[in-house]
């Protein structure tokens, strides 16, 4: 026996909603999460707002399909559309009766058949169309595809695939009438009027105008009317019927193509499928998100009375002639709780109202000053300082200035550029210095071994993050993802072990340089030929 409560199981087993999707809209996921992918396996091109050609490729397969699922639907649509008209319609001085409309409405559907033909084999063109091995001029967009030569070129692969019967249905019965039907309809003579009952209507609307109407008796007007009437309907239902017969044909012949083309591309059409790399997608997105790690919470205590020691000075000896208030960021190592005393600096930036040229003495040498006025902070000439005090830096006194990430590039090609930009000019000043160094003394070449490596590691972990976008500040975190990006280069273990403990004997400041920047110009000037580029084509 079933107790009441196993019935009332069944009922609500049996009335849940079962939710089907159909091929064509598994496809279209499975192609857009095939253009996630190769975005994925592309990413230094995400923040540039590029798209490779084999991308391009790879995108307009989704495209194509996303579009013919709109169309299909437009093309229900229109066939709706057409049902519900009723009475004229009014466009100025003209008016349109309802079999105008109905006529004008069935030259929209046949176009939207010629569309959907035309994409659905433009998009198994590029399915068909292996990118990476494709000649430029081959991942482009033809002007005009012509069934049966497609048909005969690719016949081995379509049957292959199991698509080869499904395409020729295009090529014949319904499809091809409707298809023929477009081509009069938009370049000849329209057969839609040629039909008896649209005679007839058109005969019942002129034998009824007010001109010709008094010719004929009560009983005459009656029956033109009713002539006119039930041709209309006759002809607006066969006109209907024939329409829901073709998109049902259509949708049919969709789904089965579909349904051969996820087996044989391996789409990733189900949730199971689609779930890792949605999840995989949104950890690529947030890779380029920027996070300010400092706080003044964070600032090591023992550093404090230093910091607001040269707070006081400068408001001392030169706040009253730079007309207060200004504002402070301490910046780097320091306000990210990672100072490593004899490797890390303390930086600040000093913004005042007014114009300056204050160079304030130090008896620190790892600190570090910079002194600006609003006008020259907001410059394009400072857009790496105010990006510093954005993304790695604290407000300490004063007025902050409003600033976000859609102020400054994203981790990329373009944020290498800006961040280090002069970087070879700094080298080349440091080698300068040294060279010219009266006594070999330690304290100092290891200030100048520490300043230069910092130098290389920000510019190659520039590139890495050029590769593949991602941004910190932390000098940790910098040369773990270099070592990640280029495992087997031992460059970066040495430039680290350099930053940490190591001092350069000044002979050999030489020859580090010229090794370093033997492949890093090269590098450089890739950076520069992206940012022309993006300048002289703006858009993707």
């Amino acid at each position: 026996m079933t107790n009441n409560t196993d019935k009332q199981k069944d009922n609500t087993t049996s009335s849940s909603p079962v939710i089907t999707e159909t091929n064509l809209a598994q496809l279209a996921r499975g192609l857009l999460l095939m253009n996630i992918q190769k975005e994925m396996d592309e990413p230094g091109y995400t923040p540039i707002d590029r798209i490779t050609k084999n991308r391009k490729v790879v995108q307009r397969r989704q495209e194509y399909c996303s579009d013919i699922e709109r169309v299909i639907s437009e093309a229900k649509l229109t066939i709706h559309l057409q049902l519900e008209v009723q009475n004229e319609v009014k466009v100025g001085e003209k008016s349109y009766q309802p079999e105008e409309i109905i006529s004008y409405y069935n030259g929209i559907f046949l176009d939207q058949v010629h569309q959907l033909k035309d994409k659905l084999f433009r998009m198994i063109a590029l399915l068909l169309l292996v990118p990476e091995t494709a000649q430029d001029n081959q991942k482009k967009d033809p002007k005009k595809i012509e069934y049966q030569p497609f048909l005969t070129k690719n016949e081995v692969k379509l049957k292959e695939i199991g698509i080869y019967d499904l395409l020729s249905q295009w090529g014949s019965g319904n499809l091809a009438k409707a298809l023929d039907k477009r081509t009069y309809h938009h370049h000849f003579v329209s057969t839609l009027r040629l039909n008896s009952d649209f005679q007839n209507i058109k005969m019942s609307r002129m034998m009824l105008n007010p001109l010709t109407s008094n010719q004929l008796s009560e009983y005459g007007k009656k029956r033109m009317a009713e002539i006119g009437e039930e041709s209309y309907r006759k002809w607006r239902k066969e006109l209907v019927d024939k329409q829901q017969e073709i998109i049902g044909e259509i949708e049919q012949n969709i789904e089965e193509i579909s349904e051969k083309l996820i087996t044989h591309f391996k789409v990733p059409a189900t949730p199971v499928e689609s779930a890792p790399i949605i999840s995989k997608y949104m950890e690529f997105l947030a890779s380029m998100d920027i996070h300010n790690e400092a706080s003044i919470t964070k600032i090591p205590t023992d550093l404090k009375p230093l910091i607001d020691g040269f707070l006081e000075i400068a408001e001392k000896e030169i706040g009253g002639t730079l007309h207060l208030p200004y504002s402070v960021y301490l910046v780097g190592s320091c306000a990210r709780g990672e100072y490593i005393p004899g490797c890390s600096d303390i930086n600040l930036y000093f913004i005042f109202d007014a114009d300056t040229n204050t160079n304030l003495s130090k008896s620190n040498p790892l600190v570090n000053l910079v002194f600006l006025s609003k006008k020259q902070y907001q410059s394009n000439a400072h857009k790496k300082d105010r990006f510093i005090c954005w993304s790695d830096g604290v407000l300490l006194h004063g007025n902050g200035f409003k600033m976000g990430k859609k102020d400054f590039p994203k981790p990329g090609s373009l944020l290498c550029l800006l961040l280090n930009k002069g970087f070879i000019e700094k080298l080349e000043q440091i080698r300068k210095e040294v060279a010219a160094l009266k006594n070999q003394d330690p304290d100092t070449l290891r200030q100048y071994s520490v300043k230069m490596v910092k130098i290389m590691l920000d510019f190659d972990f520039g590139v890495a993050m050029s590769n593949k976008p991602f941004y910190t500040a932390s000098r940790k975190g910098k040369i773990a993802y270099t070592k990640e990006s280029w495992p087997n280069e031992r460059r970066t273990n040495t430039f680290e072990q350099i930053y940490y403990k190591g001092i350069i004997r000044q002979e050999d400041f030489p020859m580090v340089i010229d090794t370093f920047l033997e492949n890093a110009k090269k590098n450089y000037q890739k950076l520069l030929d992206v940012e022309a580029d993006i300048i002289k084509n703006p858009a993707r």
